[in-house]
C-alpha cells in the first residue's frame, strides 16, 4: 500500500509538469538578434603601408597615385626639408634630384644643379636646407624620391613630416640621408623612392 501512495504520487507528478512543444511560447529570433550588415574594418582610414615609387619618374610621365578626397575628410599640414653637401669650392658638381608631389597634386623636382626649366622647377644651394609647407587632405599621397649622382664624400638628405590638424592620426615621418663614397662621380647605391596615402 505505502508503495503504491508513493508510486501514485510519482505519476500525478510527472503529468502535472508534462509541457508539450505547443505550450511553449513562440520566440521571434529575428526580433531578438536583428542581422547586422558585416563591418568593414577600421583599416580602411588608418592603414599608412609604405609603398615603392619609381626613382625615374618624370614630370611628363607622373600618374597622381592619390585617391579622391573622401567626405570628412583630415586636414594635414606638409613640411618638406632637404639639402645637399660636397666638398670643393662654389662650383657645383652633384646632380641629385628630390622629387615630392605638392598641394597641386604636381610632381616637383629640386636639383642640386641649375634646372632646365628654372620656372618650374627649384635649385638647391649647396650646405643649405630648403624647406617648403603645405596643407592637404584625406587621400593625399605623401612622397618622397632622392636619385642623382655625385662626387666622393658627397652627401644628400630629404625629410617630409606630416602633422594631422586635428591630431587624429600619427603620421609617420619619410626621411633619408645617402652617401657617395666612391672615387669619382658615381650614381647612388640605393636610391630612396616611397610614399603613403594618408588616412
Amino acid at each position: 500500500m505505502k508503495y503504491n501512495i508513493l508510486l501514485l504520487s510519482f505519476l500525478i507528478f510527472f503529468s502535472c509538469n508534462d509541457i508539450k512543444d505547443e505550450d511553449l511560447p513562440e520566440e521571434n529570433y529575428d526580433e531578438l538578434f536583428p542581422p547586422k550588415d558585416i563591418e568593414k574594418p577600421e583599416t580602411e582610414r588608418t592603414d599608412m603601408t609604405l609603398l615603392l615609387g619609381d626613382p625615374e619618374m618624370t614630370a611628363e610621365n607622373f600618374v597622381y597615385p592619390g585617391v579622391e578626397t573622401p567626405h570628412g575628410a583630415e586636414e594635414y599640414e606638409v613640411v618638406l626639408k632637404c639639402r645637399f653637401k660636397e666638398r670643393g669650392g662654389e662650383k657645383v658638381q652633384s646632380r641629385y634630384e628630390i622629387k615630392y608631389i605638392n598641394e597641386k597634386k604636381e610632381l616637383v623636382t629640386l636639383y642640386t644643379q641649375p634646372a632646365t626649366d628654372p620656372a618650374a622647377d627649384t635649385s638647391l644651394t649647396k650646405g643649405e636646407e630648403y624647406s617648403v609647407k603645405f596643407t592637404v587632405y584625406s587621400g593625399f599621397p605623401v612622397y618622397l624620391c632622392v636619385t642623382g649622382l655625385g662626387p666622393r664624400e658627397s652627401s644628400v638628405k630629404a625629410s617630409i613630416e606630416t602633422v594631422s590638424k586635428d591630431d587624429l592620426f600619427t603620421v609617420p615621418k619619410l626621411e633619408v640621408e645617402l652617401f657617395q663614397n666612391d672615387e669619382g662621380i658615381h650614381q647612388l647605391e640605393a636610391p630612396f623612392c616611397k610614399y603613403f596615402i594618408l588616412p
